[in-house]
């Protein structure tokens, strides 16, 4: 049947079958691609693992330090927030709080007391 059709039956008798099964198309296609969006964005997420995260932290430290090599810091805790990045790092016997963004870029840590 062609469009033209079920667009006059749909003006006729919006509960025709033909009608209705061209709607049930279209939802079920709907569907269907918010599925397949909502997957595709789950997929975005973040799949780094915590050593992972625990290995960028120790590194970024030891470049926002200079003098200390990663094979020497401790990430003793994290939290990242939309925006950046705040952790407590030991190393060389100092305990330093740090933060970057959320790239782990521009990374600055402060001795603590």
């Amino acid at each position: 049947m062609s469009i033209s059709r079920i667009v006059l039956r749909l003006a006729r008798n919006p509960y025709h079958p033909d009608v209705y099964e061209a709607r049930s198309r279209r939802a079920g296609l709907v569907a269907l691609c918010a599925l397949a969006a909502s997957a595709s964005l789950a997929a975005c997420g973040s799949d780094a693992s915590p050593e992972k995260v625990q290995e960028s932290l120790k590194a970024v430290t030891a470049s926002a330090l200079t003098d200390v090599d990663a094979s020497g810091v401790e990430v003793v805790s994290s939290e990242q927030s939309a925006a950046k990045w705040i952790w407590t790092a030991k190393a060389g016997g100092k305990t330093y709080l740090c933060d970057a963004d959320n790239l782990m870029r521009l990374p600055s840590c402060n001795e603590q007391e």
